[in-house]
C-alpha cells in the first residue's frame, strides 16, 4: 500500500497543529469567505490534515459531523440499504468515484484495515447542488481520506440515516488523535537481485503480480518494472493516457481502470464515454464513474506484459515522481478470459523510450504526436490488428 513520503510538504505542514476549537473556527471563517472551500484546500489553508477538520465539528448524530463505530463489515454490509451510493477514492495525485447498486466487501476493496482509522458522517448544511448532502469519511492514521460513500439523490434516504444512527460511536468529542506514517524503505537498483525479481514475474498468474513484487523486493512499483527488464515492461510517452482513453471512448472499449491509496484499491469496470481533457488535468465525467488526473504529477508512463493463464494480459500504469502508483488500466475482459485484441493492438502503438526516465526527467518525443480525434487511432489500430 502506498504511504506518505516522508519528506513530502503535507507531512511537514503536521509540525504544530491547532485545537479542534480553533480549526473548527477556522473552517467557519474559511466557508464563510468562500462557501466552496474544500477539505483538501482548507487543510493546507490551516495547517491541518483532513480528518482534524472534520473531526473538530464533531458533536454527535443530531450534528453536522458524528463517529461511527469501526465496525467496517457492517458499514459496508447495511449500506446496502440505501443505494444506489457512490464510492470515491482519491490519492495525492488522481480521484475515481463510481455509482454502485452494491458496496464491495473489504476484500474486494483490498483494504489495508491498519489504515482504517476513523469514520465521520458529515452532512453539509449548505444547499450547494454540486455538493452531496451526507457522506461517511473514512480516514487513515494521518488524516488523510481512504475511502468515501455518498448518499445519491435517487438512493433511500431513510436507511442511510437509520444505518448510521444505529452505528454511530459512544464516544463523540471533537478532535482526532493523528500520527505519521513513514513510507517503507526502497532499495537502490543494485541491491535488488533482478534475476529473482524477473523469475518471480514470470512465474507469477496473479493480477496484482506489481503489487506483490514490489513489496516482495522492497521496490517501488516503477522501480518493479524498470528492473523487470524491457520484454515485460517498457516506458512510453505521456501522450498514451490521452491516445488510449480517446480511442477506448470512440470504440466502446471495456477498460478496468484501479485507482489505490494507503488503504484501499478501487476498480471500475467498463466502458468510457465522455472525456473532459485539459492542459492541466485529464477527466472521465459519465454519469456512474468519473475519474480526474493531474498532469503534473505524471512523472512516467509505463506499457507492461504480464503473464495469465489465458495468454499474456497488457497495461498502461501512470506513476508520480516518487516511483508510486497514479492509476494503472487493463483490458476488462474477465479472469480466464483471453486479452481483447484491440487492447493489445493500441498498445502496440507506443514505441518504447530510448531509456526509462528517471522521476521528474523530461520524457522523450514520441513516435507520433498526441492524437486530437480518436478515429486517427483506430485506424492504426485497425491497421496493427490486420497485420497481426
Amino acid at each position: 500500500m502506498q504511504t506518505l513520503n516522508p519528506a513530502s510538504e503535507p507531512q511537514r505542514r503536521f509540525a504544530m497543529r491547532p485545537t479542534p476549537p480553533q480549526l473548527a473556527r477556522a473552517w467557519n471563517e474559511l466557508r464563510d469567505r468562500n462557501p466552496r472551500t474544500g477539505l483538501r484546500e482548507a487543510a493546507s489553508q490551516l495547517g491541518s490534515s483532513e480528518g482534524e477538520i472534520v473531526a473538530a465539528r464533531c458533536t454527535g448524530p443530531g450534528g453536522p459531523v458524528f463517529r461511527l463505530r469501526r465496525d467496517w463489515n457492517s458499514l459496508l454490509t447495511e449500506l446496502n440499504a440505501a443505494a444506489p451510493l457512490r464510492l470515491r477514492t482519491r490519492n495525492r495525485h488522481a480521484g475515481l468515484a463510481r455509482r454502485v447498486t452494491t458496496l464491495p466487501t473489504l476484500r474486494d476493496l483490498y483494504a489495508d484495515l491498519g489504515q482504517w482509522h476513523e469514520a465521520l458522517v458529515i452532512r453539509e448544511e449548505d444547499n450547494d447542488p454540486g455538493r452531496p448532502q451526507s457522506r461517511v469519511c473514512i480516514f487513515a492514521p494521518d488524516g488523510t481520506p481512504v475511502l468515501t460513500l455518498e448518499r445519491t439523490p435517487h438512493g433511500d434516504a431513510a436507511a442511510w440515516e437509520r444505518v448510521l444512527r444505529r452505528l454511530a460511536a459512544v464516544d463523540q468529542r471533537p478532535g482526532m488523535t493523528v500520527t505519521i506514517s513513514t513510507a517503507p524503505g526502497t532499495r537502490p537498483d543494485t541491491a535488488v537481485d533482478c534475476e529473482d525479481l524477473r523469475d518471480a514475474w514470470d512465474l507469477s498468474r496473479h493480477p496484482d503480480t506489481i503489487h506483490e513484487l514490489s513489496a516482495c523486493f522492497q521496490c517501488t512499483p516503477e522501480q518493479t518494472l524498470r528492473l523487470a527488464g524491457p520484454e515485460r515492461a517498457w516506458p512510453v510517452g505521456q501522450e498514451a493516457l490521452d491516445t488510449v482513453l480517446m480511442y477506448a471512448a470512440e470504440d466502446a472499449l471495456g477498460l478496468r481502470i484501479e485507482l489505490a491509496n494507503q488503504g484501499v484499491r478501487q476498480q471500475y469496470s467498463g466502458p468510457v464515454t465522455r472525456l473532459a481533457p485539459t492542459r492541466t488535468s485529464f477527466n472521465i465525467l459519465d454519469p456512474d464513474f468519473s475519474l480526474n488526473i493531474r498532469r503534473e504529477s505524471i512523472a512516467g508512463t509505463w506499457v507492461f506484459r504480464r503473464p495469465a493463464s489465458s495468454g499474456a494480459r497488457h497495461g498502461l500504469a501512470l506513476f508520480a515522481p516518487d516511483g508510486e502508483t497514479i492509476i494503472r488500466i487493463t483490458d476488462a475482459s474477465p479472469a480466464g478470459h483471453p486479452e481483447d485484441p484491440r487492447w493489445r493492438a493500441l498498445l502496440g502503438l507506443f514505441d518504447p523510450l530510448p531509456a526509462a526516465p528517471r522521476p521528474g526527467a523530461l520524457l522523450a518525443k514520441p513516435r507520433f504526436a498526441m492524437m486530437t480525434r480518436s478515429a486517427d487511432v483506430a485506424q492504426q489500430v485497425e491497421q496493427s490488428t490486420r497485420n497481426r
